[in-house]
């Protein structure tokens, strides 16, 4: 190596599961009172990331509700009255586990809801749920919290038991929805290193996912994404694969780690993303692929 060769000493500043740990992870809150949604009450896509969608009869969104469903507004219901006629179901989907849920819901017609949750297509809770009369409409607030990680769901179904009233209108009114990410966004491990071309990183890349209330999750699977190969960009090959891609689970700790990475002949900086199932949220890993003459003793967060 010459003297014009660049020389770096880069300085360890966090161990593999210390310091470069989020300690405030944040779960992400979802709400939707509806006040944009128009055209289509059968479908609505929330920009809080929610997905709601409708069977059998239709749904009327309204932000005439937002008071405790009061007053009632008469007349405006997309059903005609029927006699024993099937309860319109509303379906409710988010991208990632949720652990609590409130709404509002009021109705002509049925005087109960049944919420029923589910956890990758498998029900994990059900509740019913009263309403109270008041002027011929039946309302109330529903909310559950789950009491553990058995109970984290990632879509409900909202039904009403029962027929509607012969020769009265019915419809189903339901808004202020909030709801809250069961899980942190992945704490991660091996950010911000740097190698030469052709070189093996420091250290592998991890995730540590939590809970709401910080506990770790176990059997999460993780997958970690590097540019691909083919691109003509910098990017890592995983010594588990031989690609641009690893995968793992989270063991007992809520810890999921990438097998040990080798810089490609690019250099650049490059970024490994990471995707999980059942989604707990996004992470994503800065490294940059040095030059072949560059001195390195380490570097990671």
């Amino acid at each position: 190596m010459n003297i014009s060769s660049t020389i770096r000493l880069l300085v360890v500043v966090a161990t593999l599961f210390g310091a470069a740990l989020s300690d405030n992870a944040l779960a992400a809150t979802h709400s939707e009172n509806f006040e944009n949604a128009t055209g289509n009450a059968n479908s609505f896509t929330s920009a809080s990331g929610m997905y709601f969608s409708t069977s059998g009869s239709s749904f009327l969104f309204s932000t005439q509700f937002n008071s405790y469903f009061s007053p009632y507004i008469a007349g405006k219901f997309p059903t005609t009255g029927c006699n024993g006629c099937t309860a319109p179901t509303m379906n409710v989907a988010w991208p990632s586990g949720q652990r609590s849920l409130v709404f509002g819901w009021g109705t002509q017609g049925y005087s109960a809801v049944r919420v029923t949750a589910y956890r990758n297509g498998l029900q994990v809770w059900q509740q019913n749920q009263s309403g109270t009369a008041s002027s011929g409409l039946y309302k109330q607030q529903f909310s559950r919290v789950a009491a553990n990680a058995s109970e984290y769901f990632d879509k409900v179904a909202i039904t009403w038991p029962g027929g509607g009233q012969a020769g009265v209108g019915y419809g189903v009114l339901l808004d202020n929805f909030v709801s809250i990410d069961a899980y942190a966004t992945p704490s991660l491990a091996g950010n911000n290193q740097e190698t030469p071309v052709g070189k093996l990183y420091v250290a592998p890349v991890s995730v540590v996912v939590l809970d709401y209330q910080n506990h770790p999750v176990a059997n999460v699977g993780v997958v970690f994404s590097a540019p691909s190969s083919e691109d003509g960009v910098a990017t890592v090959i995983f010594a588990a694969t031989g690609d641009t891609f690893d995968t793992d689970v989270t063991d007992a700790n809520g810890i999921a780690m990438s097998s040990l990475m080798t810089a490609n002949a690019i250099e650049g900086p490059l970024l490994i993303n990471v995707s999980t199932s059942p989604s707990v949220g996004l992470a994503e890993f800065h490294l940059r692929n040095l030059s072949a003459d560059t001195i390195f003793a380490n570097n990671f967060e």
